[in-house]
């Protein structure tokens, strides 16, 4: 069975990273990861960070 990829785009990177810890058998593991994902994005969008210098 094949799984249709989802699209990663900025407004989405967030959610879909999120994501791709669903299959984590640690569930802490993947509640650590997911919460790390949600603040770095948090954190990039309220700094501006692009990828210029």
């Amino acid at each position: 069975m094949s799984q249709t990829p989802v699209r990663f785009s900025e407004e989405r990177s967030e959610d879909v990273v999120a994501a791709s810890f669903a299959g984590a058998q640690d569930a802490r593991l993947r509640q650590v990861l997911t919460s790390l994902v949600r603040h770095l994005h948090a954190f990039a969008k309220d700094v501006e960070l692009t990828h210029l210098i």
